[in-house]
């Protein structure tokens, strides 16, 4: 297969990108999420009627603050498991997410991501395997600008482990990370591979509605084609359940592909 030269882009484009894949591969909760953007979208645009109560950021703040400190202390006098470590992982990434904007945020989010490299190195010595860990170490090793001997160790198992177990969304959150480091022969041998692997199960059909939202955000993103990522979603949306999360991610990115051209959101 003949390599395409993948193009340089904006950084933080590529750390939006990064981010956004992350958020996703880490297993956060798209509601939620849909609730934080959905305020920003709202500030500046008057007060919320009286009969719609909306959480004010703090309200979420105190709620992922009390869940951290039940987790905490729960680990005080349990054994540490996966499942309770990947929980209180989400509730410090959901912590950050509401508290960042706020005045005086910097010592706390320092504190914060301190706290979650221990998190995320904890899982990897019960589990190396795990790409979920991995990929938290990684970003946040980025995020700290840590030793770089630390980034090219993890993007190496990751590596590995993608070529073991194949995810496409958290291959792109490997592959966003490496553009926003622009490691360029990284970035462009983990693009071609996937490609090429989900290019195989589109072309014989085995691929599901997730593989090809993935497979048109590579296109889109990677190989400057959005007119053939844009004929993949057009397949998902036909195909999803209006509402699922499938749908809801093709529909973004289709809109934001519609966008970028300057012509607005996509048609329903």
């Amino acid at each position: 297969m003949t390599k395409k030269k993948i193009r340089k882009k904006d950084l933080r484009k590529q750390r939006w990108v990064a981010g956004v894949a992350l958020f996703l591969a880490l297993g956060m909760v798209v509601s939620l999420l849909s609730v934080y953007f959905n305020y920003l979208g709202r500030r500046g645009e008057g007060a919320t009627p009286p009969q719609v109560v909306e959480p004010a950021p703090e309200d979420y703040i105190a709620h992922f603050r009390s869940e951290i400190e039940r987790l905490e202390t729960f680990l005080e006098t349990n054994q540490a498991t996966p499942d309770i470590l990947h929980e209180l992982a989400r509730n410090y990434h959901f912590l950050i997410l509401f508290q960042q904007d706020l005045p005086d945020a910097a010592v706390d989010m320092q504190q914060y991501q301190v706290r979650l490299i221990e998190i995320y190195q904890s899982l990897v010595v019960l589990d190396p395997t795990d790409p979920q860990a991995r990929l938290g170490l990684l970003n946040l090793y980025v995020e700290q600008q840590a030793d770089e001997a630390l980034i090219a160790s993890e993007i190496a198992a990751l590596q590995a482990l993608m070529r073991a177990e194949p995810n496409p969304l958290q291959h792109l959150s490997l592959i966003g990370l490496l553009a926003a480091l622009e490691e360029e022969d990284s970035l462009q041998e983990e693009v071609v591979w996937l490609k090429a692997y989900l290019e195989e199960k589109v072309i014989g059909g085995t691929a599901n509605n997730a593989e090809r939202l993935y497979y048109a955000v590579l296109l889109g993103e990677y190989f400057d084609s959005p007119i053939l990522a844009e004929e993949q979603l057009n397949l998902v949306l036909a195909q999803e359940i209006e509402g699922s999360e499938v749908y809801q991610q093709a529909r973004s990115y289709l809109n934001h592909l519609a966008s970028a051209r300057g012509e607005g959101a996509a048609t329903p």
